[in-house]
């Protein structure tokens, strides 16, 4: 009964297995969201390295600013806070699979995997043999989520699941906040520290710290759970805090600026790094010149009536010079180049000069 279910399987997905050429494929469940086990190493990172810099912000060095600023900064820090958490939460929660994908597909029954001795792609003339529904142009099938993610961006580890258009806004909204928050809380702990070490009564302006003699104890946790420490142990959350918050932002900012110039460019992460995946549907500025005479060149190309477009008025005038040359003299561009045994493109006739 085990093999004639395994040969049902291989059957029902390849028709070379049911030649008997083959074992049956494996199988992965498709993961649903972000929050599908296994969980990512480095988003259990995340989310430690974000709690740190909540707490550590909002409970160390905040409260040592002087009024008004503390509130000033509380309220800034707040908000960016907020809205990260929020957007990544839904980054996070969004099923960012096709709408035929979300309607079909059984999460928790497992789907074969991409093999790609059986076939060369996953998705062809627009249909996905794994998850057997009609997708678009810009739909990809993840191979770790094992689910076709429309408008696929990229799979995000920092996130354990894809980026697709369904929650691309979330992720990008993430990402500024997360940069935002980063910014200003280093610019807190920059303060923090230079007013150490130049003059720190201006930290100690919280009525709490009236009732601390020693200038070398600092209270943390204020105004709630106020924690005697030294200064040492302040400074070491200082140095741990700002190296920790300048790579944050180091790497987010780099985030940030490349899906910025993304956005301008009007393409995806999985795009730009495959530029050969453009289609010829998208706007003739998104996809690279194949040559100098692709029409799809800038030098060939006008959207303006008004402007002299130099690319035709070169074909013109070699059309021009063609039909005045007699049949005789006319090589069409090419000469024999003796010494390489082939046709040289770099003929008189293509690079005579345009005269205007």
């Amino acid at each position: 009964m085990k093999r004639f279910s395994q040969q049902f399987q291989c059957a029902a997905w390849d028709p070379a297995c049911r030649r008997g050429a083959g074992k049956p494929p494996p199988f992965k469940t498709p993961r649903k969201n972000g929050w599908s086990c296994p969980l990512q190493v480095i988003q259990v990172l995340a989310w430690l390295v974000l709690i740190y810099l909540a707490v550590v912000g909002f409970a160390v060095f905040i409260p040592l600013l002087p009024p008004p600023w503390n509130y000033v900064v509380y309220s800034l820090n707040g908000v960016a806070f907020a809205v990260h958490l929020f957007s990544h939460l839904a980054a996070l929660t969004v099923d960012p699979a096709h709408t035929m994908v979300r309607a079909k597909v059984n999460y928790s029954m497992p789907m074969p995997i991409f093999d790609r001795t059986k076939r060369p792609h996953v998705i062809l003339d627009l249909h996905c043999y794994l998850c057997d529904v009609t997708v678009g142009p810009k739909t990809k099938h993840c191979g770790v989520c094992n689910k076709c993610v429309d408008d696929f961006d990229h799979h995000c580890k920092w996130l354990n699941t894809c980026v697709g258009g369904r929650n691309y806004s979330f992720f990008f909204l993430a990402v500024f906040s997360a940069t935002l928050g980063c910014f200003l809380l280093l610019v807190v702990l920059l303060f923090v520290f230079i007013q150490y070490l130049v003059e720190p009564q201006i930290l100690r302006a919280n009525p709490q710290f009236l009732g601390v003699a020693d200038e070398e104890s600092w209270l943390l946790f204020l105004p709630l759970a106020p924690i005697r420490a030294s200064s040492t142990v302040l400074m070491g959350f200082a140095f741990l805090s700002m190296a920790l918050c300048s790579t944050c932002l180091l790497m987010l900012s780099h985030l940030l600026w490349f899906h910025v110039v993304l956005f301008f460019r009007g393409v995806t992460t999985y795009e730009y790094i495959n530029p050969s995946l453009l289609r010829p549907s998208q706007p003739e500025k998104e996809r690279p010149p194949s040559s100098l005479t692709s029409k799809t060149h800038p030098l060939f190309r006008s959207t303006d009536s008004s402007v002299v477009n130099v690319g035709d008025l070169f074909i013109r005038n070699m059309s021009s010079q063609l039909s005045a040359t007699p049949a005789s003299q006319r090589t069409m561009g090419m000469s024999w180049d003796s010494s390489r045994g082939s046709h040289d493109p770099r003929g008189s006739l293509l690079w005579t000069s345009v005269e205007f």
